[in-house]
């Protein structure tokens, strides 16, 4: 059975399509580049509003990435032992999520069934003239407490999952890799440098000097922890960027 990309091979001259995906490969790194500098700066993108935008941002990569696939026929698949971990987190999510009789849930997650047994009323809840409302799964059968959290967590996931492998089959490449350590280092310099002057010149936990918040926020960032996540990647890539300029110099000495 030919594949779908056959015809368009046919269809298009091999340079035209040779330096289109080129450019579709630049575009591609490109915003993922502008995602990594941006997205610390919108509070972290935990505000639903930017977490959209940085939906609608990858759902552009993905297309790019189709497009790319079509140009090129590419169909290899490269192992990587990151993607099956991811993987692996992933169906973990989807198994929280499965339905489950009383029996196997309070034999698989005792705790789990018994709290259920503590929260929920002995009668479903019927709501007036609107009678008992289904939602996606019976409640009290899924090993999570709260399956609607549980779901977005695995949407992420599975975002996640697809960004990794579109890296690694078309953006893979040392100097992809130093790109995006120097990137990162210099976005995390400047937001260190932003969020001590945010923290030396304001007494309330203002957000650019405007926005309260609730807790102890660093710099853009609602939450001081994700601020220490996001800068310990960037430390990271930093290091292994110096290490491999000092590798480089030795080599060349």
């Amino acid at each position: 059975m030919p594949h779908p990309s056959d015809a368009l091979n046919r269809a298009v001259p091999r340079g035209f399509r040779a330096a289109t995906a080129c450019m579709l490969r630049v575009a591609m790194e490109g915003l993922i580049l502008l995602l990594v500098c941006l997205t610390p700066w919108a509070f972290g993108c935990v505000h639903p509003s930017f977490e959209f935008l940085l939906d609608a941002g990858l759902a552009l990569l993905f297309v790019m990435w189709a497009i790319h696939l079509g140009l090129t026929g590419t169909r290899s698949w490269e192992f990587s032992p990151v993607a099956m971990c991811l993987a692996g987190l992933l169906v973990l999510g989807l198994w929280q999520l499965a339905p489950l009789s009383g029996p196997t849930l309070r034999w698989i997650s005792p705790g789990t069934a018994t709290w259920y047994a503590r929260l929920l009323p002995p009668t479903p809840e019927v709501l007036p003239e609107v009678g008992p409302v289904d939602g996606p799964t019976r409640a009290g059968s899924t090993i999570s407490l709260d399956p609607g959290a549980t779901r977005a967590e695995v949407i992420r996931l599975l975002a996640v999952l697809a960004l990794f492998i579109l890296v690694r089959q078309n953006l893979a490449s040392p100097a992809a890799l130093r790109r995006l350590s120097l990137v990162a280092v210099t976005n995390g310099t400047l937001l260190v440098l932003f969020a001590l002057v945010q923290y030396w010149t304001t007494r309330l936990p203002l957000l650019y000097w405007t926005f309260p918040t609730v807790g102890w926020a660093f710099g853009p960032f609602i939450n001081h922890n994700h601020a220490a996540c996001y800068f310990n990647l960037c430390f990271g890539l930093g290091l292994g960027l110096f290490l491999s300029r000092a590798r480089s110099a030795e080599a060349l000495v």
